[in-house]
């Protein structure tokens, strides 16, 4: 058994937060979801690039027979794409005629479009949804890193009351076994009968049991944890919880608690980016549905000369002023297609706005959920440590009447065994109400500031 090869190597003293730590930095599933994070990031990038300048050049030759004419034309140009939705762009041209001599030109144009249902910041919405999709894997990150850091919490604290289970068991063995030999001892002196001795015995096996599945779940704790933490199964050492449950306070409001969640919550937060979405797309569709109408406008000056440089000279000292400037408009017969897709896109946003006001609702059964189970847990421990308390009184009686001639090792073995029955159920009820109340700080969208972990 693992567990047995374990007991040779030396154990590792592990406290929460550092196994939160190491979950996060190192849990296989939170270094899938940070590289989709990190992509989201860069198609940021990605998006934003498309309003970088651009620089470009050609040149062509082209001829004309019979009289065997040839024309040398050469072009360099700067673009950029405006945020509006237009595009500009400063160019260069020279041409060189065989035989009669060169020409040069410097323009700028510019081309926007007119009609722009969704607003002046059209060409931005690809740019715009990158950024929603940034922020929305980003939500997917951290409600991976709150998810991760429950269960990181809970496999911590299962082990804690795993090996608190098998010391218990360990000294129930021992208590038996000593009672077996106890009683033997009385058997040959003949104070006890054969039945007397089986019992016992069957108490020793009952007990023995008890210790190998309490074994058994240490394993299997450990393995767990490790898995959450990271660490290769086949490399793993055993850890020791030296932490105790914190158990905590302080007053549960619900009305506040509803509109922590609501701020910052991360499922909830995605469906608002979901119902941004279908409102970007609505606009997008009716901007769709407009007719087209764009300006287009260009003004240069050219030159001409014996040479290049003639030409160039030219185009400083004055040239010819040439200009441009021109509108077009474009518009579909009927339309209809493009009025169907903006009345999708409207049911779209009416559906997302629906599914945001379900969402709200079912936070706040989360809330109103998580906030009864904290009460719960608390009523439990205030119970258990009542227990503890109770069994403590019964142990200290039953070695006073043992003391005094009137009661019996037996009884005060009970009471010991229910005392240390009481110690664990306690340390579960600690264990319960300290879960409970990191779900709360889940639902809140609390969890990793609460823990003290670093944002992913």
């Amino acid at each position: 058994m693992w567990l047995l090869v374990c007991l040779s190597v030396h154990a590792e003293d592990l406290t929460l937060h550092d196994a939160l730590l190491r979950a996060m930095s190192a849990n296989l599933e939170m270094r899938q979801e940070r590289l989709a994070a990190e992509r989201a990031t860069l198609y940021v990038s990605q998006a934003r690039a498309a309003f970088e300048p651009s620089i470009g050049a050609s040149s062509h030759l082209s001829g004309s027979d019979p009289d065997a004419s040839r024309l040398l034309d050469t072009s360099v140009s700067l673009g950029q794409t405006l945020p509006t939705g237009g595009s500009a762009s400063l160019s260069l041209d020279t041409d060189l005629v065989a035989d009669t001599g060169h020409g040069a030109g410097v323009s700028f144009s510019l081309w926007h479009p007119l009609l722009d249902g969704a607003g002046p910041w059209t060409a931005l919405a690809t740019l715009r949804a990158a950024h929603r999709a940034r922020d929305y894997e980003a939500l997917t990150l951290r409600a991976r890193a709150e998810s991760l850091a429950l269960s990181v919490s809970a496999a911590y604290w299962g082990l804690a009351a795993a090996r608190e289970t098998l010391v218990l068991a360990r000294r129930s063995q021992e208590i038996a076994e000593q009672q077996l030999a106890d009683m033997r001892e009385r058997k040959e002196q003949g104070f006890a009968a054969l039945g007397d001795v089986l019992q016992v015995e069957r108490a020793v096996g009952v007990a023995r049991q008890t210790v190998v599945v309490a074994e058994a779940d240490v394993e299997s704790s450990q393995a767990g944890l490790s898995r959450l933490m990271g660490v290769r199964l086949e490399d793993r050492t055993p850890l020791v919880p030296v932490d105790r449950p914190q158990v905590p306070g302080g007053a549960l409001d619900l009305p506040s608690a509803t509109e922590r969640a609501r701020l910052f919550n991360a499922a909830y937060l995605q469906q608002r980016l979901l119902l941004e979405e279908a409102r970007d797309l609505l606009r997008l569709a009716h901007n769709g549905a407009l007719p087209a109408l764009d300006l287009s406008a260009s003004l240069g000056r050219t030159g001409s000369g014996a040479s290049a440089s003639d030409a160039l000279s030219a185009i400083k000292s004055g040239g010819t002023t040439t200009w441009n400037l021109g509108l077009t408009f474009h518009s579909p017969i009927t339309g209809r297609a493009d009025r169907r897709s903006a009345r999708r896109a409207e049911l779209a946003v009416d559906q997302a706005r629906l599914a945001l006001d379900a969402a709200d609702q079912d936070l706040l059964l989360e809330v109103e959920a998580a906030v009864r189970e904290v009460r719960r847990d608390r009523a439990r421990l205030d119970l258990a440590r009542q227990t503890v308390l109770v069994a403590q009184a019964a142990l200290e009686a039953d070695q006073e009447l043992l003391n005094a001639g009137r009661g019996s090792s037996r009884e005060v073995v009970r009471s010991l065994e229910a005392l240390d029955a009481a110690h664990v159920s306690r340390l579960q009820a600690e264990i319960d109400l300290q879960a409970s109340h990191l779900g709360l700080l889940k639902v809140e969208g609390l969890l990793l500031d609460a823990l003290g972990i670093p944002a992913p």
